[in-house]
């Protein structure tokens, strides 16, 4: 009879605390999809704006990183690294793309991707002749819009005098 009670009693426990380990472990497996996520949008991103950093997306990206990859050492030492060159407001073309892919590499190491995605992809992204026609054209616009604002400046305090 005792024995019945303490099969009975154990099996009370078990249905009560089941569904509590089960609910625990769904929630670790699903924050743990959904920092994976996080960490491949990121990715995907830098991956994106290689030839093109000038933009939100980039920016946005890098802010989270500290974030999102908050128990990852050398993404973040790879991030710091970048972010002390823009700091410093040296934009070297070549150190500072170098700094970028390093960067992307630290990321896809940290996914474990670095068997399948290796430097020379991470470091050569597809650039045709019309995106860099189309970037030289964005610049001279730029430039055309910020001298013709500059005369206008300088002919409306002309003006006041």
């Amino acid at each position: 009879m005792a024995d019945n009670y303490c099969i009975i009693a154990i099996n009370i426990i078990a249905i009560v605390i089941s569904p509590v380990i089960a609910t625990v472990i769904a929630n670790r497996n699903s924050n743990k999809s959904e920092r994976r996520r996080e960490k491949i949008k990121i990715l995907q991103t830098l991956m994106m704006t290689r030839l093109n950093r000038r933009c939100l997306e980039y920016v946005n990206a890098l802010n989270l990183i500290d974030v999102v990859f908050y128990d990852s050492d050398n993404v973040r030492k790879s991030y710091k690294n970048l972010l002390e060159m823009y700091r410093a407001g040296s934009e070297d073309g070549n150190e500072h793309n170098i700094k970028n892919l390093k960067l992307i590499e630290s990321i896809v190491d940290d996914l474990g991707y670095n068997k399948e995605i290796r430097w020379d992809e991470i470091s050569m992204p597809y650039n045709p002749v019309w995106f860099y026609n189309e970037l030289e054209k964005q610049e001279k616009m730029k430039d055309a819009q910020v001298a013709f604002m500059d005369v206008l400046q300088h002919m409306t305090s002309t003006e006041k005098k």
